[in-house]
């Protein structure tokens, strides 16, 4: 299922104007591979700073400022997946059929969950004024589970060109 829904975004972003746009205009590739990189630090950057913060490390800085950093990783986010559409829509194939970009979604999926968990399970507890939430067994496994989730999707996203 996941095979046939994979073949038909790309057979829609293969005929789409985009792909003409990404195929017709020559600085587009390396334009999006540049905004990916920014969107993927602006990403990783705010989510190393939340996950350190939740394992116990700068505890100097309240749980809930570092949490304002959620809107940046979420703008991260944002560009990588506009970014990453348009790399699809260049060469649908070359992604659709890769083990490693779909090892990528997966770990995406994973850690948006993950993300949801922390969300519903830890960050609201935490803003309640729970202030056991902020040492407790669940933050440090939604932490190091983030880390360990996005750091598989930087590999995996690395090895797209190799696979």
């Amino acid at each position: 299922m996941l095979q046939t829904m994979l073949h038909a975004i790309g057979a829609f972003l293969g005929s789409s104007p985009l792909h003409q746009f990404m195929i017709d205009v020559g600085p587009a590739f390396p334009a999006a591979e540049a905004l990916h990189f920014i969107g993927l630090s602006l990403l990783f950057g705010s989510l190393l700073l939340i996950d350190l913060r939740g394992l116990g490390m700068f505890r100097a800085i309240p749980l809930v400022a570092v949490h304002r950093l959620v809107p940046i990783a979420i703008l991260g986010f944002a560009i990588n997946l506009a970014t990453g559409v348009l790399f699809i829509a260049f060469d649908p194939a070359s992604y659709i059929e890769n083990t490693a970009f779909q090892w990528k979604l997966a770990l995406i999926a994973a850690a948006g969950i993950n993300a949801l968990a922390f969300e519903l399970l830890v960050f609201r507890r935490i803003k309640a004024g729970d202030a056991a939430a902020e040492n407790g067994l669940a933050i440090k496994l939604t932490s190091g589970l983030s880390l360990l989730l996005w750091t598989g999707v930087l590999v995996a996203g690395r090895l797209i060109p190799f696979i």
